[in-house]
């Protein structure tokens, strides 16, 4: 008789989605292979004067930088004193580097150390004989930094096809989004755009990505950008970021 195959069928299971794979990735060869889980991100950390880590070694003591990282480890420990503080191992694409975060920041972004998603730290570099480190100012997602850091959002529109009816219909999606940041709309032919038009106190928005991504359904293309607040620089704090250096410097501060 026919001989039959002997091998039973492969089943049928649906591919995994990249982000998994690339944790498997991850889980299975220590490193990832196939992509970066921070690719995804490109267009989001662009809009930031972001920091490569591996750079940092090389950066001023006491400069303030922006960072994007995943949570690559995290150790929660308790101070003499009482106080939750934590240390953490940022992680992107070319290195990683240990952000120290003391109490006060501790409190107001535990909630965002347990997600997957990116984080976006603003902080100050500390240069020490076995590294540079970073102590922690602020800590945000990449979505809430986009909200909580702009000043300013353009529109930038061919003036060719700007009518009354698609202005009212602009000025109503800005309504829908109300907030504290400025709004502008630039007319625009292909060579440069020929006026900026601010528009009044009365309307200003709030810039998140449900108001970027209606503007932009709405006019068929990406006419809005935004300018952002808190770029790298100097420590804006110095006596608060002393204190901060003076107890990172002292381990037998904790227990």
């Amino acid at each position: 008789g026919q001989q039959r195959n002997s091998e039973p069928p492969l089943p049928n299971i649906p591919e995994w989605k990249h982000r998994q794979k690339l944790a498997m990735e991850k889980e299975a060869l220590g490193f990832y292979f196939s992509g970066h889980p921070l690719d995804a991100y490109e267009k989001e950390m662009k809009a930031f004067a972001i920091v490569d880590i591996s750079s940092i070694a090389d950066k001023t003591d006491g400069i303030q930088v922006i960072l994007c990282g995943l949570n690559a480890e995290l150790k929660e420990i308790t101070t003499k004193k009482g106080d939750r503080m934590a240390f953490l191992t940022l992680e992107d694409r070319k290195g990683t580097v240990e952000v120290v975060i003391f109490s006060d920041t501790y409190q107001s972004s535990r909630h965002l150390l347990d997600v997957d998603d990116p984080l976006l730290i603003v902080g100050t570099v500390q240069q020490e004989d076995k590294g540079a480190k970073i102590i922690a100012q602020r800590i945000l997602t990449l979505l809430e930094a986009k909200e909580h850091m702009t000043q300013a959002i353009h529109i930038k529109l061919p003036a060719q096809t700007v009518t009354k009816e698609n202005l009212a219909d602009l000025k109503a999606i800005l309504g829908r989004h109300k907030g504290d940041c400025k709004a502008y709309v630039h007319l625009c032919t292909d060579e440069h755009c020929e006026a900026v038009i601010r528009l009044g106190d009365r309307i200003r928005v709030k810039p998140d990505r449900s108001l970027i991504e209606e503007v932009n359904r709405y006019f068929g293309a990406e006419v809005v950008s935004a300018v952002l607040t808190n770029g790298p620089g100097p420590a804006r704090n110095s006596r608060i970021n002393n204190r901060n250096n003076r107890r990172s410097r002292h381990p037998g501060g904790v227990r």
